[in-house]
């Protein structure tokens, strides 16, 4: 899935043949294809009436959807997601998280996101990795690098979060 929903679709190509197109290029045929599609659009919440549209016509939250089943149409072992949500309103990002924890449910799909929002990492993932200029400073169950940082970086960035409690108490 990438990051700008505006910029990843081809324009040419209407959404129920973006999503089937994965589906072509693994040797089905063109029926089995977007019928496989078409089912994928509804579970995102696409409704009939748009899967024949440019993707020009849709707003970003449903381009958004459109990626995530076009990611998944070929029913991948992992998806690597770079900001899923970065450039949504706050319905269109509920229901892309939703869509990825129902995806990791109900397909045990392994999930490689990237973001830079903490609230969306504490949801999603088990395990993170926090990285700082390219480099790996800490890296350990979710839970408990959110509740017990160890390096300097990961307490600024949690620290960094509105509303949520100082790790440790501020001197005076």
């Amino acid at each position: 899935m990438f990051q700008d929903p505006y910029s990843s679709l081809d324009p040419r190509i209407s959404i129920v043949g973006t999503v089937a197109e994965p589906l072509l290029a693994r040797g089905l045929r063109k029926t089995e294809a977007l019928r496989i599609a078409q089912g994928l659009l509804e579970e995102v919440g696409i409704h009939p009436a748009l899967w024949h549209r440019l993707p020009g016509r849709l707003s970003g939250g449903q381009r958004q959807r459109v990626g995530f089943a076009r990611a998944i149409a070929p029913s991948p072992k992992l998806l690597i997601a770079d900001e899923p949500v970065a450039a949504l309103d706050s319905t269109s990002r509920e229901r892309v998280l939703a869509l990825m924890e129902d995806m990791q449910r109900r397909h045990g799909t392994a999930q490689l996101l990237i973001s830079h929002d903490l609230s969306v990492i504490a949801r999603l993932c088990r395990e993170v990795v926090v990285m700082r200029g390219g480099e790996i400073v800490e890296r350990g169950e979710t839970r408990r690098i959110f509740e017990a940082p160890a390096h300097p970086y990961t307490r600024q960035l949690l620290a960094a979060i509105p509303g949520r409690k100082p790790l440790v108490a501020p001197k005076f």
